[in-house]
């Protein structure tokens, strides 16, 4: 059963190990459920096969003639499963993201010894929304107080499934990422428990010029730690009562909880791999690994596939400081390898989008023609259409709004929820509806003299509420450029523009001269952040009110 630890299996009763395998799979890491729903409903138990994302690597060696196998099993969990910058931090129900369970096992003649660790995002509700920044700014998004209780979900589960907790907190202890780390702290101190032991490490800096192997002073400082929690250890295979019992697991996290945790992993585990091998007899007690050529290089290599696995389920490449991991060496090619994939996880995350609604659909997240399976959708008593969503301030504040569709009147309502205040827009009035290309679930109106931004959580949600806006905005204005039907040929006009911070001049007619007989005229408007005039409450709307003004009304 992969989707369990040893010591899960080791620990299970007789009537736990004579169900269905479905039934005994952890639950966490049961990423096709919902795919396999109708078999559970009908019990076509041998139909229902549990399937687990992560890695797993099974290879074979001997030392001085005894042999073993290593294995090395990572189990992702579905719960707040996501794509790298769509999917930050924690939920409601304690638990985070890219949280991965890593187990290392040693098996040698019938022996048996497991050591876990895992890995997750850091347990707070934070973002970091994609951009057009390479590395975009984390922001906290719920304060520490209202945070205590997911928090302690997520130490209660923690803490249930194994025991004493080992914090590794790698991020940075300076500039935009040491505000996520301190936000960590804080709740572990507001937890206050004995079973929870947390070190901080900032592992750029300690680590800076490429001394990686300055990652083994990190190892000194928690070695009696990890040694006192141990790993599990069944002599006579896992149908037997575990001799040795795990006592605790080292929970380490960076911001994406791949680069920087896969070394630190490595580095815990290759330590650990020694007393595994001395429990099973296969080395001396206090024998190093590193006297051991080739079981030093099976391990790399091992660790190494499972850093480049975890990495390309959530970021789509494989990861970065691999060289590393993989041969013990930081190198140049390496560092080219690693700008290689910087670039591509630039690039990739542009179409998260894609990738975070096919897992929302294969978890069961959203049901193909189900309006109630999103939540965001309900209808009112007298017809309207209400869109449950958070509007997003020109400060990047989020409220809590309720979108509200009248068809009959042709009204937009906008219902901010703290105040239940509501501004009503006539659907005629829309002038721009442009969905979101870097947020999946966001979406932007914009009138004559307001404009809003609404994140509505999925693209689902979000393409409901723009077909329903078109529907009603063809039926009211039929002739309107914003629902047109694009002729075959187009020709367009393009006009770059670098505002540098400043507002346009009064006329911007000079600046179309060439837009006459033109279909189409796209304005790419560069450093355009100045101060809007007094009637207009964003740059956007200013902005848009002075090429209405400029084109004239042929152009919408």
């Amino acid at each position: 059963d992969l989707t369990r630890s040893v010591a899960m299996q080791a620990n299970s009763t007789e009537e736990e190990r004579s169900e269905p395998l479905w039934k005994q799979a952890d639950p966490a890491v049961f990423w096709n459920r919902a795919a396999m729903s109708d078999f559970i409903r009908l019990d076509a138990h041998e139909l229902i096969v549990p399937l687990v994302q992560g890695h797993v690597s099974i290879e074979k060696c001997s030392v001085r003639g005894r042999e073993f196998t290593l294995i090395l099993l990572s189990r992702r969990s579905w719960h707040r499963a996501g794509i790298r910058y769509l999917t930050r931090g924690i939920d409601s129900k304690g638990h985070t993201a890219n949280f991965v369970e890593t187990e290392q096992i040693v098996e040698s003649q019938g022996a048996i010894a497991s050591f876990v660790q895992i890995r997750g995002s850091v347990p707070v509700f934070w973002q970091q929304p994609p951009g057009i920044r390479y590395n975009p700014k984390p922001r906290i998004d719920v304060p520490t107080m209202e945070t205590v209780a997911s928090f302690r979900r997520h130490a209660s589960l923690l803490e249930s499934a194994y025991g004493d907790i080992l914090v590794l907190n790698l991020v940075n202890q300076r500039g935009d990422e040491a505000a996520i780390g301190d936000e960590f702290r804080k709740h572990i101190q507001l937890y206050d428990s004995k079973q929870w032991n947390y070190v901080a490490y900032d592992f750029h800096r300690e680590t800076k010029g490429m001394r990686y192997e300055r990652v083994e002073e990190l190892w000194t400082k928690i070695e009696p730690q990890v040694r006192a929690m141990g790993f599990t250890f069944c002599e006579r295979g896992i149908d037997h009562a575990p001799s040795k019992r795990q006592a605790g697991v080292v929970r380490t996290n960076c911001m994406d909880c791949l680069d920087r945790t896969n070394v630190t992993q490595s580095i815990v585990a290759r330590h650990v791999l020694g007393w595994q091998l001395a429990q099973c007899g296969v080395l001396g007690i206090g024998e190093p690994v590193s006297e051991h050529p080739e079981v030093e290089r099976l391990f790399k290599v091992v660790w190494a596939d499972n850093g480049d696995s975890i990495s390309r389920q959530y970021t789509g490449t494989g990861a970065l400081k691999a060289d590393f991991t993989r041969t013990g060496k930081r190198s140049v090619f390496g560092m080219i390898n690693d700008g290689i994939n910087s670039l591509l996880r630039y690039v990739n995350h542009f179409r998260d989008d894609a990738r975070q609604d096919a897992l929302d659909l294969f978890l069961g997240r959203f049901v193909v023609g189900d309006l109630a399976s999103h939540g965001a959708m309900t209808t009112g008593d007298d017809g309207t259409v209400h869109f449950e969503c958070i509007k997003i301030t020109r400060s990047g504040a989020r409220r809590p709004t309720t979108v509200v569709l009248d068809v009959r009147s042709a009204l937009i309502g906008i219902v901010t929820t703290a105040k239940d205040e509501r501004k009503d827009f006539a659907v005629g009035d829309l002038a721009l509806l442009e969905r979101s290309t870097m947020h999946r679930g966001r979406i932007r109106l914009m009138f004559a003299t307001n404009a809003f931004e609404f994140d509505l959580g999925t693209a689902s949600a979000r393409e409901r509420l723009a077909q329903l806006l078109l529907a009603m905005h063809a039926r009211k204005a039929p002739k309107s450029p914003l629902l047109a039907r694009p002729p075959e040929k187009v020709r367009a006009l393009v006009v770059s523009w670098n505002l540098g911070r400043a507002p346009p001049s009064a006329d911007l007619a000079p600046l179309f001269a060439g837009a006459s007989g033109v279909d189409l005229v796209a304005v790419s408007a560069q450093e355009c952040e100045y101060t809007p005039r007094r009637v207009f409450p964003f740059v956007e709307a200013d902005w848009v009110d002075r090429l209405h003004a400029a084109l004239g009304e042929g152009f919408a």
